[in-house]
C-alpha cells in the first residue's frame, strides 16, 4: 500500500484568530539584534542570564538595554500577590467549545496582566486528560489533543495580541500529580506524537506561543527540562519553534544535562545551573559557552519580539478590576455549564421556592496550587440564587463549618490560649522535635511552616495538642485532614487514623461534647515532601441542621452543591473520582426529604455518580467556573440562558471502566532496569486509546461520553455533502434549532479509518463548530478537513503518513450521537 509521508500539520481552516489584531512573532531582525546583544555578553552575564531571579522574573541587564521580566502563574488568572478577574478554569473554557469565546478570554488576560506589569503569563496548560484522578486537570483543556490544541491556540493568540507572552505547559506527558517528581512516564512514540504532543504542537504553529515550560516528568527515561528529543529535535527542528523553553520550578536536576540539552531558562533561580559551577564546567571544557550563548539568543530575541526593551509593561490606563474582563468571564462560564440530566424536562424552573444547599453553596470554588486565582468579585451559587428577582423565592442553608472551637488552651491550667506543635525532622514523631511553637488552631501549610527557617519541607511529621473546656452540650463532626498521614485523639482514645502515605487523607467522627467537661485533643501527621496540609474541621451533622431549618420539604426546587474545591483537587496531590467524604450520605439524606434536587458539581474533571444520579432530577457540571459562576449557574436554573456546554471529556461510570485504570500508577518493577531507569515507572499500556478512543474500542459505554451536554432546546442535522477543495475536504450541512427558546449547538466532526496497517480509533475529533441559532433557526456549517484530520504516527519511519483508501466522516451532538455519516476517498 503507498504511503505519503506528511511532515508539516495542516490545521483545520475553519477558524481564524483575532482578525486584524497585533501579532508578535521572532523575525531575523529580532534575531540579528539578539545576537549582537549576546555578543557583547560577558560569560558571567550569560551564565545568570538564564537562571530566574527572585523567582519571578529574568534578570535586568541594564548596559545592555534588557529589562527585567516579570512573569506569574496562571492560567485562568493573574495570580500572584494579586487580586484578579478569575475566570472558569481551563477544563471549563474546553467545554464552551468556543474558540471566539476563547480568544476574547486571552485578550481579558492579557489586559489583567498589563495593567500589573506582568509580561508573561504562565500559561495555558495542555496536558492531556487521561484520568480523572489528576489534581491539575481542572487547568487543561481535556482528553482530546485536537480540541486541546485549537483551544490553546485560541487563548494564546488573544493573550499574546496584548504583548503578554504566553507560556504552554507542561512540556510534555505531566498527566498525573502524585509523585510527579519521581514517577518515569514511558509512552511508546506513536502515542507520544498522536496524543499528548498534538496541543503543544499547535500552540507553536497556530498560536505562535512565545515560551514552552517543561515538566516535572521522566520521559522515556530522560528528565523533560533536560531532553534533547523533546527540546531540541521536537520542539525547535521538526516543529521550528524560535521562542524560548523555561523550567517549571525546581525541575532542574543534571547541571550538565540541563546546560547541554535542556531548558533554555531554569526557575526559580539557577540550583542546577549554578553560575560558579557552570564558570567552571565551561573553563574546563565540558560545556561549551555556545550552550549559553544558544540560550540566551532564544531569550533575548522573544524578549525583542515582545518588545519589552522598548518601554513600561504596566499599563496605568487598565483598571485592575476591570468590567470589561468581569463580562468575559460571566460569558465564559454561561458557556462552560454543561446540563448532564434533567428528567422530564425539570429544568428551567422559572419562578417558585428554592432550597439552596451543599459544601459548596456559598464559595467562589476553584482548583489549588499554582493555579488557584483569589477573584476581585466573588458569586457563588446561594448569591446567584439570591439574585434571580422577585419571582425566586429562596432559602440558603450554610453547613456552619469552622476550623477551631471556641475557647481553645494549650494545657489544664487555662492560662494560654491556642495549639502546642512540635514538628519533627523524620516521619515517625521520633527523638527531639526540631520546632516547638503555639499556633492560633491546627492548620498547616507551607507557608506556614517555611516561616520557620530550621524546617526542611520533606520527610517530617508534627504533634498539635490542645485541651478545650466545652461550654455547652452538642454533636458536631470532627474531620482531620492531612497530606500524607493523619490521625485524631480524644482523651487518649485513636478515633481516626489514616496514617499512611496518600495524597489528601481525610478522617471524620461524630462526636457528642458535653457542658462542662474538658477534652484533650492530639493531632499527628506526617509528609513525605511537595504540599504540605493539615487542618481539623467541625461542623454540625446535617440530620441536626436539616430539623432547625425551613423551607427544604416545601421547596419546589432543591439545589445541592456539591464538589471539590481547592482543598481537595490541587497541584502537586491527586484527588478522589468519588466526591469528597460525606458528600454522597449528605446528598441522599436531603433527597430523602425532598426528591425535586438538581446537584451542582464543582470539580476539574470525571466524579463517580452512577450510585446516585437515579435518585435526583437534575445534574449540572460546573467545572470552577470562575467569579461570576454563581450567577451563571443561577441563570441556567432559571432559564435565563440555556446550557450549551459539551463535555471535553469521557465520565466513566466506575474507575475501572476507564482505558488508563490499570495503568495509571506505576506498572513497572522499578528494580528489573535499575541502572537505565531508577525510577518508579507507568507504562502507557493504552497507547492512543485514551478516552473515548478507549471506550469505543473497549466496548465500554460511560457514564456520559466526550462531547455530551444538554440543552432547553433540541437541533437537526441535515443535508451532508463533502466535497474535495484544493487538496482538502470539505464537510457541508445544515443544523436547525427546533426548539421554542434559543441556543447554541457543539456540531462536532469525526473521522474514522476504515481500513489500516496499525489499530486506529473508530473515530477521531478533526472539526467542531459552535452554532448560535433562534428557534426555527438553520444554519450551514462547514468544516474543511486537511491533512491532519487523516494522518497517523507510522513507528517504522518515525514520522506521520496519510494512507490512501476510504474514511468515513461522523457528524453529531457528541461521540456517541452521531447524526449524519458519509465517506471520502483519500488518493
Amino acid at each position: 500500500m503507498n504511503r505519503t509521508k506528511i511532515l508539516l500539520t495542516i490545521a483545520l481552516a475553519f477558524t481564524v484568530f483575532g482578525a486584524g489584531a497585533q501579532t508578535y512573532v521572532v523575525t531575523q531582525e529580532h534575531k540579528d539584534r539578539a545576537a549582537e546583544i549576546v555578543r557583547k555578553m560577558t560569560l558571567e552575564e550569560k551564565i545568570a542570564y538564564v537562571g530566574g531571579y527572585e523567582s519571578w522574573y529574568i534578570r535586568e541587564i541594564e548596559r545592555l538595554g534588557l529589562p527585567a521580566i516579570k512573569m506569574t502563574d496562571g492560567p485562568q488568572g493573574v495570580r500572584n500577590n494579586t487580586k484578579s478577574t478569575l475566570y472558569p478554569s481551563g477544563i471549563a473554557a474546553a467545554a464552551t467549545w468556543d474558540v471566539d469565546l476563547i480568544n476574547k478570554m486571552g485578550v481579558s488576560l492579557g489586559k489583567d496582566a498589563r495593567a500589573r506589569g506582568v509580561h508573561i503569563l504562565l500559561g495555558p496548560g495542555v496536558n492531556i486528560y487521561r484520568s480523572p484522578h489528576c489534581g491539575r486537570n481542572f487547568e487543561y483543556f481535556g482528553e482530546d489533543p485536537f480540541l486541546a490544541g485549537e483551544i490553546a491556540a485560541s487563548y494564546i493568540a488573544g493573550l499574546q495580541s496584548q504583548r503578554v507572552m504566553a507560556c504552554v505547559k507542561h512540556f510534555a506527558v505531566n498527566n498525573q500529580e502524585y509523585a510527579r517528581h519521581s514517577v518515569a512516564s514511558d509512552v511508546d512514540e506513536r502515542t507520544l506524537h498522536e496524543i499528548y504532543l498534538p496541543a503543544f504542537e499547535k500552540a507553536v504553529k497556530k498560536g505562535k506561543v512565545a515560551t514552552v515550560m517543561t515538566s516535572y516528568s521522566v520521559v522515556n527515561c530522560v528528565r523533560a527540562s533536560e531532553s534533547e528529543y523533546l527540546n531540541q529535535k521536537i520542539l525547535r527542528d521538526l516543529w521550528g519553534f524560535d521562542g524560548f523553553a523555561m523550567s517549571d520550578w525546581n525541575s532542574c536536576y543534571s547541571p550538565v544535562n540541563v546546560a547541554a540539552y535542556g531548558v533554555d531558562l531554569e526557575m526559580p533561580s539557577p540550583r542546577a545551573m549554578k553560575p560558579e559551577l557552570m564558570k567552571r564546567l565551561v573553563e574546563q571544557g565540558v560545556i561549551s559557552e555556545a550552550a549559553f550563548d544558544r540560550k540566551c539568543q532564544n531569550i533575548i530575541q522573544t524578549l525583542l519580539a515582545f518588545e519589552f526593551d522598548k518601554g513600561p509593561q504596566l499599563d496605568n490606563n487598565l483598571p485592575e478590576n476591570n468590567p470589561e474582563c468581569d463580562a468575559v468571564s460571566h460569558e465564559l462560564a454561561r458557556a462552560a455549564i454543561v446540563l448532564l440530566k434533567n428528567e422530564d424536562n425539570f429544568l428551567p424552573i422559572k419562578k417558585g421556592r428554592f432550597f439552596v444547599c451543599g459544601p459548596n453553596v456559598d464559595k467562589v470554588v476553584t482548583g489549588g496550587g499554582s493555579g488557584h486565582v483569589t477573584p476581585v468579585i466573588s458569586s457563588s451559587v446561594a448569591e446567584g440564587v439570591m439574585q434571580m428577582g422577585n419571582n425566586v423565592k429562596a432559602t440558603v442553608l450554610v453547613d456552619g463549618a469552622f476550623d477551631n472551637l471556641n475557647g481553645i488552651f494549650t494545657d489544664k491550667t487555662f492560662t494560654t490560649k491556642g495549639v502546642n506543635v512540635e514538628i519533627y525532622s523524620n516521619l515517625n514523631l521520633e527523638g527531639k522535635p526540631a520546632e516547638t511553637y503555639v499556633a492560633e488552631k491546627v492548620f498547616m501549610n507551607n507557608a506556614a511552616v517555611e516561616a520557620h527557617e530550621d524546617i526542611v519541607l520533606q520527610n517530617i511529621s508534627s504533634r498539635h495538642s490542645f485541651v478545650y473546656p466545652a461550654k455547652k452540650t452538642e454533636t458536631l463532626n470532627v474531620t482531620v485532614r492531612g497530606n500524607d498521614g493523619c490521625r485524631l485523639y480524644i482523651n487518649g482514645e485513636r478515633v481516626v487514623d489514616e496514617w499512611y502515605r496518600e495524597s489528601w487523607n481525610n478522617g471524620t467522627i461524630e462526636y457528642t461534647f458535653e457542658e462542662g467537661q474538658t477534652y484533650e485533643f492530639v493531632v499527628e501527621h506526617f509528609n513525605r515532601g511537595g504540599t504540605l496540609g493539615l487542618s481539623l474541621s467541625f461542623v454540625q451533622p446535617l440530620r441536626e441542621m436539616l430539623s432547625q431549618t425551613k423551607g427544604l420539604r416545601e421547596a419546589d426546587c432543591v439545589v445541592v452543591c456539591l464538589g471539590h474545591t481547592s482543598d481537595s483537587e490541587r497541584e502537586n496531590a491527586d484527588r478522589t473520582f468519588e466526591l469528597p467524604d460525606g458528600q454522597v450520605e449528605y446528598l441522599k439524606e436531603i433527597v430523602k426529604i425532598n426528591p425535586n434536587v438538581v446537584v451542582v458539581l464543582n470539580g476539574g474533571g470525571g466524579i463517580e455518580m452512577a450510585s446516585w444520579l437515579p435518585d435526583v432530577k437534575a445534574v449540572l457540571m460546573a467545572w470552577y467556573p470562575g467569579q461570576q459562576g454563581g450567577v451563571a449557574v443561577s441563570e441556567i436554573i432559571t432559564g435565563k440562558i440555556t446550557p450549551s456546554g459539551k463535555l471535553p471529556i469521557s465520565i466513566e461510570k466506575t474507575w475501572a471502566d476507564n482505558p488508563c485504570s490499570e495503568n495509571y500508577y506505576e506498572n513497572v518493577d522499578r528494580m528489573r532496569q535499575p541502572s537505565i531507569n531508577p525510577y518508579s515507572r507507568v507504562e502507557y499500556r493504552e497507547g492512543v486509546f485514551v478516552g473515548y478512543r478507549g471506550y469505543e474500542r473497549n466496548n465500554v459505554e460511560p457514564l456520559f461520553p466526550f462531547g455530551f451536554g444538554l440543552s432547553y432546546t433540541t437541533f437537526e442535522y441535515s443535508d451532508l455533502n463533502i466535497t474535495e477543495d484544493g487538496g482538502e475536504f470539505v464537510v457541508s450541512f445544515n443544523v436547525k434549532n427546533t426548539g421554542k427558546v434559543a441556543g447554541a449547538e457543539v456540531a462536532q466532526v469525526y473521522v474514522g479509518d476504515d481500513q489500516c496497517r496499525l489499530p486506529r480509533p473508530a473515530k477521531e475529533l478533526k472539526g467542531f463548530a459552535k452554532v448560535y441559532l433562534k428557534p426555527g433557526e438553520s444554519r450551514p456549517v462547514s468544516v474543511r478537513l486537511g491533512e491532519e484530520a487523516f494522518r497517523f504516527f507510522d513507528p517504522a519511519v518515525r514520522a506521520f503518513v496519510v494512507e490512501p483508501g476510504s474514511f468515513t466522516v461522523h457528524v453529531g451532538s457528541s461521540v456517541a450521537d452521531v447524526r449524519l455519516t458519509g465517506s471520502l476517498t483519500v488518493r
